[in-house]
């Protein structure tokens, strides 16, 4: 009999809908751009995202997700930029300088809460970070714009140190690859991947059915012209932010063999030594002569 007066009360586990502040499934990519194509509303992003930019925000807002817990700074003060600002208007959370670690405590699509400054797997804290509110991001934000000087001032020097180091292809130019698409006679649209792009890319649809322009994209530029429908004739850049994952129209993806027979043309100039080569997405050749 004394043993049922020693028994402790049974008290319920509170659900994830019971407990404060914003709960839902993870999703988690080093690489903000492709976690946003797999992205569903009430998810919470947990990316790795130094200096989140404004294209970013927008898509990760359009996902239409609860939070975003961010690994990295999301303005390290180098520049201005908006993507943290336009989050917090918005009215979504946004954790900072969580850390890398948290990729390791938790798993995609597992179910977590974000409370104050503190991220929870079930009632286990596994993260905590700097909560950015409208008033820390206009700090920050000052205090970046008060650098930019500095930036400018490195950006100039770098650009000179590369002078001085390939100041021949200014004089003799740099050696093209052959480019099957027909340019002459044809307007041309050269797109990036920026601010506002679908907006632009709309306002240019009957411009683009009208004189069907040799469409030139750069980087992340061709992501815009394969979400908008378009397919780009030439793609132009380092591409290490255009078309990891997405597939053309027919289906093929950059860098698989398939993509030279999709029609587009995709070339990256290289510094390789001792001859500057061209990059493409069957294997590297060096530039025609």
């Amino acid at each position: 009999m004394m043993a049922q007066f020693l028994k402790r009360p049974i008290t319920p586990r509170p659900k994830a809908d019971d407990l404060p502040g914003v709960s839902g499934p993870a999703r988690l990519d080093r690489r903000t751009k492709n976690l946003t194509k797999r992205l569903a509303p009430g998810d919470i992003a947990i990316i790795d995202h130094e200096d989140l930019d404004r294209v970013s925000a927008e898509a990760l807002l359009r996902r239409q997700v609860a939070a975003v817990v961010n690994t990295a700074a999301s303005i390290s003060g180098r520049y201005p930029n908006t993507g943290p600002q336009f989050l917090v208007e918005a009215g979504i959370p946004l954790l900072d300088q969580v850390g890398p670690e948290v990729f390791g405590l938790v798993s995609e699509g597992k179910a977590v809460r974000l409370h104050g400054e503190t991220l929870y797997v079930g009632e286990e804290a596994v993260a905590t970070g700097r909560l950015l509110t409208a008033g820390s991001v206009r700090a920050a934000m000052t205090e970046a714009q008060a650098g930019v000087a500095a930036q400018l001032q490195a950006f100039v020097a770098n650009t000179l140190e590369y002078v001085a180091k390939e100041g021949g292809l200014l004089v003799d130019g740099i050696a093209a690859p052959e480019i099957r698409a027909r340019i002459e006679g044809r307007h041309v649209l050269v797109v990036v991947r920026g601010h506002e792009h679908r907006e632009d890319l709309a306002t240019l649809r009957s411009y683009i059915r009208e004189f069907k322009p040799l469409m030139v994209a750069v980087d992340g530029g061709a992501d815009a012209l394969l979400e908008a429908g378009y397919r780009p004739d030439i793609i132009v850049g380092d591409m290490d932010s255009s078309l990891s994952s997405t597939p053309t129209p027919t289906g093929r993806r950059p860098g698989s063999p398939g993509w030279r027979a999709s029609g587009c043309r995709l070339w990256s100039a290289q510094r390789r030594a001792p001859a500057r080569t061209w990059r493409c997405c069957w294997p590297i050749r060096k530039a025609p002569p």
